[in-house]
């Protein structure tokens, strides 16, 4: 793993899985936050890896107000 790659990992949200928003397939949200492929698919998300895109969006709702009262850094 290259030292720049590291700087990039980031854990979901939800179940706080490391992934790579630059190599894997998760789904952003709020300013910084990510979930995961499996966590977004369990709040409904459908992910297309065909044309790496999301066809239907996970439901977030609830982590958005949960996000804001996080601290930051």
């Amino acid at each position: 793993m290259e030292p720049e790659e590291i700087e990039e990992l980031v854990e979901c949200w939800e179940c706080g899985t490391t992934v790579s928003p630059s190599e894997d397939p998760v789904f952003p949200f709020g300013e910084r936050a990510v979930l995961c492929l499996e966590c977004s698919i369990k709040r409904g998300g459908e992910y297309d890896a065909d044309s790496e895109r999301w066809t239907q969006p996970p439901s977030v709702d609830d982590l958005a107000n949960t996000q804001a009262d996080q601290p930051s850094g």
